[in-house]
This record gives C-alpha cells, sequence and structure tokens, in this order.
C-alpha cells in the first residue's frame, strides 16, 4: 500500500488507510506500508510491515523496515527503474516471491560485478569517507565481517568501525 501525498489532494485520513489495510487483508494478502518516514510519521503506527523510502543511495536498511527504496530513476540495461532492497527473512517467507534459478543466478552475477568494482576502487587507494559507507554496503551484501574485509582489502575491525560511524551517523540525521 502506497501511502504519500499527492499534490492537490487531500492526504489519506487515518481511517482511510487503516480501510485499505483491512482490504488487503480480506483478500488474503499480507499488507505492507510503502511511504517516507518524514510523511508517514504523522500517522499512528499501523502494525505491518514498512518499505521506506530514502534516497541515500545506500541499500542499507534501517532497523525494523523490511524494505528501503534508496535510489530512483537509475538506468538499467535501457530502463529506467527505482532501487530498494529487502529483509531475505521477510522475502523468503512469501511462498509466491520465490526465486527462480535463473534469478538467483542474475543476482549472484550482478552482487559478484559490483563487489569487483568495489574491490577495484579501492585497491586504486581512493580512501574517502565515501570508500567507508561502501564498506557498509559490501558488509551488508555478505553480512559477514571477514569476508567483506577480504574483499576490500582492509582488516575486519575497519569494517566494524566502517559500520558503526554510520550508524552514529544516520542516528545524527
Amino acid at each position: 500500500m502506497d501511502v504519500e501525498e499527492i499534490e492537490g489532494l487531500a492526504d489519506p485520513s487515518e481511517v482511510q488507510i487503516r480501510e485499505c489495510i483491512a482490504r488487503i487483508e480480506e483478500l488474503g494478502q499480507r499488507p505492507i506500508l510503502y511511504s517516507r518516514r518524514d510523511f508517514i510519521s504523522q500517522y499512528p503506527d499501523f502494525g505491518i510491515p514498512t518499505w521506506m523510502a530514502q534516497y541515500d543511495g545506500y541499500p542499507v536498511l534501517e532497523p525494523g523496515d523490511i524494505g528501503k527504496q534508496h535510489s530512483g530513476s537509475v538506468l538499467i540495461e535501457g530502463v529506467e527503474v527505482d532501487l530498494s532492497v529487502f529483509d531475505d527473512a521477510f522475502v523468503l517467507e512469501e511462498e509466491d516471491m520465490a526465486l527462480s534459478d535463473q534469478d538467483k543466478q542474475w543476482i549472484n552475477e550482478a552482487v559478484d560485478n559490483q563487489l569487483k568494482a568495489l574491490q577495484a576502487a579501492m585497491l586504486t587507494n581512493i580512501a574517502t569517507n565515501a570508500d567507508l559507507r561502501l564498506a557498509v554496503v559490501v558488509k551488508a551484501i555478505v553480512d559477514d565481517d571477514k569476508v567483506a574485509a577480504q574483499i576490500l582489502g582492509v582488516t575486519p575491525t575497519d569494517i566494524a568501525k566502517a559500520v558503526a560511524d554510520e550508524q552514529a551517523r544516520r542516528l545524527k540525521d
């Protein structure tokens, strides 16, 4: 369920949102709320999974969210798309969201290509704060400090520090 402000229209009421949630559930589906945190914060917690739009370019979930749309209007193979990341545990719960072997192969190849590009950038000694954020992204993808450190040519302590720094930065924002 997409809950956003639309220019020229009144914001949806809490009652309208709750009615929509109830209808989705009546249809035997699991409702998910898609919105921006600064918009949806005017409403109470609806007690359903959230997929938040936050165009910061970092595919790292905020605590409690099952999805994050981190980039919009990205051109991939000639098609303009928005990019999102989802909590694996949530996605794997859904029977109708199972991945085919071809999908898994494509995803693995895409991740491998991205990791190789990240490693190449790190190996050319581009040492900036952005690289620390790349460490956070790689850590999120591989979910293992040692593997992330090996990919980026740094130590697991560097990865842990980068993740902690990024979390502290997000708390300030």
